[in-house]
């Protein structure tokens, strides 16, 4: 299973070949063991290597779906410099050194009035000041890049969309 996640992961191949491989040596492997008895002992290696490409092959499959890039909700496919942002706090403010850090989960995305669905998880950052307002768990937050008031930029951590880099709460609701 682990050689069929790692070549998915470097490859990047399609569902469709992946399918089309297992499809392939399945059938292969079936109609192998279908024939008579006296004659299946001379095919079983080659059994045996159709199984695990099967198996890897499935692997494949298995990476392909669970890959995030793949959903059609996912943040990276909508998200544009100047979109605004819908989360909510899935835990409360971890108090850092000289910032706050929290995440949320990313449930719509606003563009231009309209309101889409999107999902995701995001790690957000906000500077320590003495007017943030008080965020807890399950509070609706509003994020925009336009603003530097609350938000610090993200130095050490790694982006998958380097535009996210500062985010600012504009609007709390709380639940």
């Amino acid at each position: 299973m682990i050689t069929g996640i790692i070549l998915q992961w470097y490859l990047q191949l399609s569902i469709v070949v992946s399918m089309g491989i297992f499809i392939i040596s399945g059938a292969v492997f079936f109609s192998i063991g279908a024939l008579r008895n006296f004659q299946s002992w001379k095919w079983a290696p080659l059994r045996g290597w159709l199984l695990i490409i099967a198996l890897i092959a499935f692997s494949m499959m298995l990476t392909w779906l669970k890959d995030v890039r793949h959903q059609h909700y996912w943040l990276g496919k909508s998200y544009q410099a100047g979109d605004m942002l819908v989360a909510r706090l899935a835990e409360p403010l971890v108090a850092k050194e000289r910032s706050y850090k929290a995440v949320a989960d990313l449930t719509h995305i606003l563009k231009s009035g309209n309101k889409s669905p999107i999902s995701g998880n995001i790690i957000i950052y906000f500077k320590k000041t003495a007017s943030m307002p008080h965020c807890r768990r399950a509070t609706w937050c509003l994020l925009q890049k336009i603003c530097r008031k609350y938000a610090m930029p993200v130095i050490r951590a790694g982006s998958i969309i380097n535009d996210m880099r500062c985010l600012m709460a504009l609007r709390t609701r709380y639940i």
